[in-house]
């Protein structure tokens, strides 16, 4: 078993909250918030899932006997991959049913989300594959990033027989396809839920596993000026996120951050190392799957006049009670239901 690349289990996890934050941000995008209101672009924190997840799959597998395919071991990565993912996702849209069934008024402030048909799409985890609505709105992306675990030991068979100018040419390959597919397909941004977020799961995650394979050489570029290099992407991201027209600077930056953090020990890679970080990583899958539903239920109360805001202090307040609930919830969920799957995965296999 290889070990844990701390720096990039801690920025999965900044991710997922700057994704909280922007959905958070929505519900009261009215009032003047000082530091939710700074996430409006925070969506592209689901590219980064995206380019992570296809870098720590070819990390974790690169070396292994699974780049040389047959019946036996796709099967078992394939339900090694499901028992990761799929309890917490079949545990919140249970969660997000029983609000549908229970709580008068909830399903009709979403007109058309929560059909029957959905459901079944949903419950098979296939809802984004053809234009579905995921009833727990985020699950799209569990969806789409499934879809690439199907295609990944042939992705990862096929580039591990390349030499390193091939993958060089891949990576550009890649980045080119992505951004001509999003111009040609009118997509906004790094496209959207559905069709767009299969065309954003595709490439992303298929950048992610070549990167992996020139990580060594572009690491020896990179490491001469260490701390100017990771200075300068990590503003990328940060404007980037900041600043919805420069969102073009976030996956060259976010990729490339990626691959100097697996091996760099700068500042940066230094202070995501440190537990509090690398503790918002571990639960990040759960305060993702969890926040849009924390933040609905607050919607729903919100428009049944159970409280009302009446000033930007208010709302701020609010919000930041939103953001410590979904982190307890988080946590409790990794602990209770995320562990516990992952221990009895390793009994059984």
């Amino acid at each position: 078993m290889k070990n844990e690349i701390l720096p990039l289990t801690s920025i999965r996890g900044v991710a997922a909250v700057a994704v909280m934050l922007l959905h958070i941000h929505q519900s009261y995008q009215n009032y003047n918030l000082a530091i939710f209101s700074w996430f409006e672009n925070a969506g592209l924190g689901v590219d980064l899932f995206f380019v992570l997840s296809g870098f720590i799959l070819a990390y974790v597998y690169s070396d292994t006997k699974l780049v040389w395919l047959n019946c036996t071991r796709y099967k078992s990565f394939i339900v090694k991959r499901i028992a990761r993912i799929y309890p917490l996702h079949f545990i919140t849209l249970f969660a997000t049913l029983l609000l549908v069934l229970f709580a008068g008024g909830f399903a009709e402030r979403y007109p058309g989300q929560f059909s029957t048909y959905d459901f079944i799409l949903n419950l098979f985890l296939i809802q984004n594959w053809i234009s579905g609505l995921s009833w727990n709105s985020v699950s799209w992306s569990i969806s789409a990033e499934f879809f690439m675990y199907l295609l990944f030991p042939f992705i990862l068979w096929g580039i591990s027989r390349l030499c390193l100018s091939q993958v060089y040419v891949g990576i550009f390959a890649i980045f080119i396809s992505h951004h001509v597919s999003i111009l040609l397909f009118d997509l906004n941004g790094y496209g959207g839920v559905s069709f767009g977020g299969m065309i954003r799961v595709f490439f992303e995650f298929l950048l992610g596993v070549t990167l992996f394979f020139a990580r060594d050489s572009i690491f020896r570029y990179t490491n001469h000026h260490a701390q100017l290099v990771s200075s300068l992407l990590s503003l990328g991201v940060i404007f980037s996120l900041v600043f919805e027209s420069c969102y073009y600077l976030f996956l060259p930056s976010s990729a490339l951050l990626i691959v100097h953090l697996s091996r760099s020990h700068c500042f940066l890679s230094q202070l995501f190392s440190r537990s509090f970080f690398v503790y918002l990583g571990n639960i990040s899958f759960s305060l993702y799957m969890w926040h849009w539903l924390i933040i609905q239920v607050h919607n729903w109360l919100r428009s049944r006049e159970l409280f009302t805001v009446e000033t930007d202090f208010d709302a701020f307040s609010i919000c930041l009670c939103l953001m410590l609930i979904s982190v307890v919830v988080a946590h409790f969920s990794y602990k209770l239901i995320e562990l516990p799957s992952r221990d009895l995965l390793k009994k059984n296999s």
